[in-house]
């Protein structure tokens, strides 16, 4: 049996992290179940920064009863309409936090709690990124449009497992961690370097 330890891979300490997918793009993963949005500054930091006209702490995502729904701190619409203190999100909501910061909500059915937020032009993240995960336990890639992210050349899905402060690998087929080759449940840290013969994967601590 293949053991899931490495070289003692450190918990994932930060609440969001970037991930970079070859071929793909790169994505900014949040773990907590409350991540806030604001604008990229060092003090307060926030789980999602965000470039453009927007409050230091403008809202909160707050996962609850199996559902995400938002808090506003400043000024959010939802689909158009102004949010009253908390709104809970449904799969397809455009959130509007500005005229230059506008998301929609993504959870795809039957993926389990983890969901996204895509970045509608000129809205983006900093560090820059494709879009940003809420990842439950469990964020899936593969060829299936249904997958969280979608890569093309995934023949065999790629699941990434959050429990208990740990990040680990789920996989069927053989995936080299950091030089070190295994398949099943394997740990992963922040920089560790995931390859299989379709995909490279590598997992970064995020910087503002």
């Amino acid at each position: 049996m293949f053991s899931t330890s490495q070289s003692t891979p450190s918990p994932v300490a930060q609440t969001s992290w970037m991930m970079w997918v070859d071929g793909v793009g790169g994505f900014l993963v949040c773990t907590g179940t409350s991540v806030w949005l604001g604008r990229a500054v060092v003090e307060p930091r926030v789980d999602i920064p965000l470039a453009g006209d927007v409050q230091r702490r403008h809202a909160k995502l707050i996962w609850q009863a199996g559902r995400h729904a938002l808090l506003a701190a400043s000024p959010v619409k939802v689909n158009g309409r102004q949010v009253q203190e908390l709104a809970t999100l449904e799969h397809g909501d455009i959130v509007r936090l500005s005229d230059a910061v506008t998301l929609c909500y993504r959870q795809p059915p039957l993926l389990g709690p983890t969901a996204l937020l895509d970045l509608i032009c000129p809205a983006r993240t900093v560090p820059w990124s494709d879009g940003i995960v809420l990842m439950g336990e469990t964020l899936i890639l593969g060829q299936s449009p249904a997958a969280h992210i979608v890569c093309s050349e995934l023949s065999k899905a790629l699941i990434l497992v959050h429990r208990s402060g740990e990040l680990f690998v789920q996989s069927a087929r053989w995936v080299e961690i950091d030089g070190k080759r295994g398949r099943g449940l394997q740990q992963v840290a922040m920089g560790s370097r995931l390859v299989c013969e379709d995909v490279a994967i590598t997992l970064e601590p995020r910087g503002i």
